[in-house]
């Protein structure tokens, strides 16, 4: 919402949201990260995304099975973009797509900042 804000009334209204709307996954992760093991931990952040999706994207108003499952792929992972397929062909292929770049981001561009931000540091 801070994206598209055209006033201040809206800019308070994106923070208003935000703030309610953000301790809910917060306290979600936090009570997973404390019932699960640490080498199950992904897993279950993949299953919260991916549970929560379409609620998001239902109240967002977000009906495009390509934006949907780009976003499933960067937010909820392997487990989201498993999800994706399950409900649409075209929305899986847009997550694993996602997934993909994430990791090549990840593998390549990363590191790459990492170094150049050392070097100034």
């Amino acid at each position: 919402m801070l994206a598209v804000a055209h006033s201040v009334a809206m800019l308070f209204a994106a923070r208003i949201v935000d703030g309610l709307s953000g301790g809910n996954i917060s306290t979600a992760r936090a009570y997973v990260a404390d019932i699960t093991e640490p080498k199950d931990r992904a897993r279950a952040y993949g299953i919260i995304g991916a549970a929560l999706g379409k609620f998001v994207f239902d109240a967002l108003g977000i009906a495009d099975f390509r934006v949907r499952g780009f976003a499933l792929g960067v937010a909820a992972h392997g487990i989201g973009t498993a999800r994706a397929f399950q409900v649409n062909a075209e929305a899986g292929a847009f997550a694993g797509l996602a997934f993909g770049l994430q990791g090549a981001l990840a593998a390549f561009l990363f590191p790459a900042i990492y170094f150049a931000l050392r070097h100034f540091m």
